[in-house]
């Protein structure tokens, strides 16, 4: 693991394998964008044969429907994100990168890592305004997981905990991004702030 990030090229693969997730229909390609619609009951899809009611009266989990694949893949866009983030705070990454340019990349991780937690809260969570210290959220990752670790039971955090950790990654994420990309795609100092 310490030699997979020995090169700036690795380093971007798994920048873009972090990213990846976030495209496919399990997240905004079409699960992330559709299923909130469900659940604030603003779409209503029973003539295309997907029935409503799981979503509308909020009776989710993550094994309902296309759930399980949203569920992974925002934890495996979480995992691949500290992976790069470990393996930069530990100096694994290629020492011929800038500063500016392993800012770069850990503030792209941090931010994806709070954008993913949030939105698992968000479908997986009671609402930030109802009671938010004592009802459960989401299982919070923030670091990478050893095989052994990966196989453990996650406990729930409580909402609040998931949210403070989303707002601490943003705010962390934020001063170490480039406020825009030539090439676009990529999460900047601004798409940070908007989503904080």
């Amino acid at each position: 693991k310490d030699r997979a990030l020995n090169s700036f090229a690795k380093v971007e693969q798994a920048i873009a394998a972090t990213y990846n997730p976030l495209a496919t229909n399990d997240l905004y390609g079409e699960n992330l964008m559709r299923n909130p619609e469900l659940m604030a009951d603003n779409l209503d899809l029973t003539q295309g044969g997907i029935p409503n009611d799981p979503y509308v009266n909020r009776n989710t989990n993550i094994f309902t429907g296309g759930n399980r694949a949203t569920w992974a893949a925002a934890y495996r866009a979480i995992r691949n994100a500290n992976e790069i983030i470990q393996a930069i705070d530990g100096g694994q990454v290629i020492e011929g990168a800038s500063a500016a340019q392993r800012n770069q990349w850990k503030g792209e991780c941090l931010a994806i890592r709070a954008l993913m937690h949030f939105e698992l809260v968000r479908l997986w969570g009671h609402p930030f305004s109802f009671n938010p210290t004592g009802n459960l959220g989401v299982p919070l990752r923030l670091k990478a997981l050893s095989s052994d670790e990966a196989l453990d039971r996650a406990s729930r955090a409580t909402v609040a905990e998931v949210y403070a950790a989303v707002i601490s990654d943003l705010q962390a994420a934020i001063p170490l991004l480039p406020p825009t990309y030539g090439n676009g795609g990529r999460i900047s100092t601004w798409a940070a702030r908007a989503i904080l």
